[in-house]
């Protein structure tokens, strides 16, 4: 148990290292996009962009009918048994169907963008933007589905030249030689639609040449329909209500207020969501590797895997956490810019939302592979009705405020549910002593990152970074100093200097000298 728990821990930390740098490389792409729109656009023009993106968001994940979180499953699972025909099967059908559905929710909301913009939103000026975004709808399904495909076959370095530099990486760069040369609002969302485009054929020319070739091409695909519908329609809704969940905010503050309010709410948005980014980062990898030892029996391995990546989300997650919090202000003028910066409530809120949501760790990945979706289902479907109810009650009583408070009261109680559900199943245990002394080596730098702070407004950009990173490498210090590590970090690590090929025997050994 001991060696294959190693190997596991092994390929998290690979597969993990690897959606870690192309998730970061994603959020550092798409943050720097929405501060050069943000500051390049003003508040209106920059919530118009904002309220597109996140009706796209919207129907990517209606269209892709939850087969994403099918692909997920059954390609591992089909795998480990060496089941050629029904793998190639579940990989033609999470790309054909998520199509003709993108096609036809595209069509609907092209055909019907006049009424979108001028009934629902009552902001004229998002019928083009919606025209535009709807073409881009295919191309979006696809790219997504293509990512969760490559993670599937524990391939995720391809993320990197498809996701990440296909299409984050030229939309920035497109962007920015767009306003050099003064585009517009409509520019900026053609620029989307191109960045999308040149993904989406990276993604098939990767999957055609690293991924059908594995399979072998004289296997016909063996379609295993009922089974991979029946898994992933119950998911689709409550990937649907999930994402509703995170942007009703967006949604309803454009109903209820004006597209000037939906740039300033966006832009704190952006700043506390990225506290998920190490949630997703370890969950994306987490899940087919779950699912591929439950086919196996190896409850115990995924309870212990559990515990290790939650520990590791926490770790990363608290410092970032404590800085958006405690520096609100300071987040958002040197980043967006001051005249956004009535929006840093906002942020605090958020912050504690996503925060608490992260630390619970990956309970939704785990729950699917449990086949706990009709208990996620129930939940998601509970508490996104909950969302829509307190964003329509909150919003037009207390603005922004009330648009963040009615987020965090239903993904954090969202979150909490789930959590209590799968330490029931796994039955997995916390070192809270260790938790303990994460927060004391988090906060004894954080004080005195605030006594400087005291003083920044007065201080250049250079210096402000120079002060955080310092924060995060006393942290780092600290955490070794109170024996915050096991033998498990050392597979990890171990992993890292593989695969990154960065030399870190010295951290590994001065992590072995203060073992827990």
């Amino acid at each position: 148990m001991g060696e294959y728990r190693d190997y596991a821990l092994k390929k998290i930390a690979k597969g993990a290292g690897i959606i870690f740098v192309s998730t970061i490389l994603i959020y550092v792409f798409v943050f720097v996009y929405r501060i050069i729109a943000a500051r390049y656009l003003d508040p209106s023009g920059y919530g118009l962009l904002s309220l597109s993106i996140t009706l796209l968001k919207l129907s990517t994940v209606m269209a892709m009918l939850g087969l994403q979180f099918g692909v997920g499953k059954f390609v591992g699972f089909y795998i480990a048994r060496k089941d050629t025909p029904r793998t190639k099967g579940i990989l033609v059908s999470s790309l054909f169907f998520p199509l003709i559905a993108s096609i036809v929710v595209a069509v609907i909301i092209y055909l019907y963008s006049g009424q979108i913009s001028g009934q629902i939103f009552n902001m004229p000026d998002l019928q083009p933007m919606l025209k535009i975004f709807s073409i881009a709808l295919p191309f979006s399904v696809l790219t997504q589905m293509l990512r969760f495909i490559f993670i599937s076959f524990k391939k995720p370095q391809f993320i990197l030249f498809s996701d990440v530099f296909g299409e984050k990486f030229v939309n920035l760069i497109l962007t920015i030689i767009l306003i050099i040369f003064g585009g517009t609002l409509l520019g900026i969302s053609y620029v989307y639609l191109a960045s999308l485009i040149i993904s989406f054929v990276a993604g098939f020319l990767i999957l055609e040449k690293n991924v059908f070739s594995i399979l072998s091409k004289k296997a016909k695909a063996k379609f295993d329909l009922p089974r991979l519908f029946k898994f992933s329609f119950p998911i689709a809704f409550t990937g649907i209500l999930s994402i509703l969940m995170g942007w009703t905010d967006t949604i309803f503050i454009g109903i209820f207020k004006t597209e000037t309010d939906v740039g300033i709410y966006n832009v704190a948005y952006v700043l506390a969501s990225s506290l998920m980014i190490f949630l997703h980062s370890f969950g994306d990898i987490f899940y087919p590797i779950s699912s591929e030892l439950h086919s196996k029996n190896k409850h115990r391995l995924i309870r212990e895997m559990f515990e290790v990546v939650s520990k590791w989300i926490f770790i990363t997650t608290l410092p970032f956490f404590l800085i958006a919090v405690v520096f609100p202000k300071h987040l958002i003028s040197a980043f967006f810019g001051y005249q956004y910066v009535v929006g840093f409530n906002v942020i605090v809120i958020l912050a504690i939302g996503y925060f608490l949501s992260s630390i619970m760790g990956p309970t939704t990945f785990v729950l699917h592979v449990y086949n706990k979706t009709k208990f996620v289902g129930f939940y998601t479907t509970m508490f996104a009705i909950v969302n829509i109810i307190l964003n329509i009650i909150l919003i037009p009583l207390y603005g922004l405020i009330g648009a963040a408070f009615a987020t965090v009261i239903s993904i954090t109680s969202f979150h909490l549910i789930k959590f209590r559900k799968l330490k029931k199943i796994l039955k997995f245990s916390f070192n809270y002593k260790t938790y303990t002394k994460f927060i004391i080596a988090a906060i004894i730098p954080l004080f005195f990152t605030y006594l400087v702070s005291l003083y920044f407004i007065k201080i250049p950009i250079i210096i402000k970074i120079f002060v955080f990173a310092s924060y995060l490498i006393i942290y780092g210090i600290l955490l070794i100093v109170f024996r915050c590590f096991s033998e498990h970090d050392i597979v990890v690590l171990n992993a890292v200097e593989r695969k990154v090929g960065v030399n870190l025997s010295l951290i590994k050994k001065i992590i072995k000298r203060y073992f827990y």
